[in-house]
């Protein structure tokens, strides 16, 4: 993350980091909580967060490295 990150906006951006972190620390366990109390499966709610790291994968997928890239 430090390399992507120019160096004049490095502490916001660890700020956004730190953040994301620590909310995800709190809506995962509430998400799978959740969905296993409505439905009674945990298999389901294992699937709500499997759904997750499908979605950070696919942004992950967005993000350009500036060393890839010729010059």
């Amino acid at each position: 993350m430090s390399k992507l990150t120019p160096p004049e906006k490095k502490t916001e951006f660890f700020g956004f980091y730190s953040f994301f972190g620590k909310s995800s620390a709190v809506l995962g366990p509430l998400v799978f909580g959740l969905v296993s109390f409505l439905s009674g499966d945990q298999r389901l709610a294992i699937i709500s967060i499997g759904f997750f790291f499908l979605i950070g994968l696919i942004i992950l997928f967005k993000v350009k490295d500036p060393e890839g890239e010729l010059k």
